[in-house]
């Protein structure tokens, strides 16, 4: 959980031409994968998955550039397409389909992800 009591989880990232490692805040309002920051994707040169459709939370739909990444999540390989959104990275709960997901409310608490 962040200072700002968001919850954070971080995600190894392979893909492209690199490895990397990034803090993504659950987002349970987000029914995709994740969203990275353009910088990410392109430091990582990922490969493009087109264009997505999606509807923000002011109910504005909008396109998205979307890309392969393979996320490790307790220690498995889950290959997802992340859109490229404004930082922070964000996790939706697509990337939690089969897992629980447990919130410690207060700054600084745990957050954990088992499988379900």
């Amino acid at each position: 959980m962040s200072a700002i009591r968001e919850p954070v989880v971080p995600l190894g990232l392979f893909g492209g031409t690199s490895v990397r490692f990034v803090d993504a805040v659950i987002d349970t309002a987000f029914t995709g994968w994740l969203t990275l920051p353009p910088e990410i994707v392109a430091d990582m040169g990922l490969r493009s998955a087109g264009v997505r459709h999606g509807a923000l939370a002011d109910g504005r739909e909008v396109a998205f550039d979307s890309y392969y990444v393979t996320v490790m999540l307790d220690g498995d390989p889950h290959r997802v397409i992340a859109q490229v959104a404004p930082p922070p990275a964000l996790a939706g709960m697509e990337l939690f389909d089969g897992y629980v997901i447990c919130i410690e409310d207060s700054p600084g608490g745990a957050v954990t992800i088992r499988p379900s």
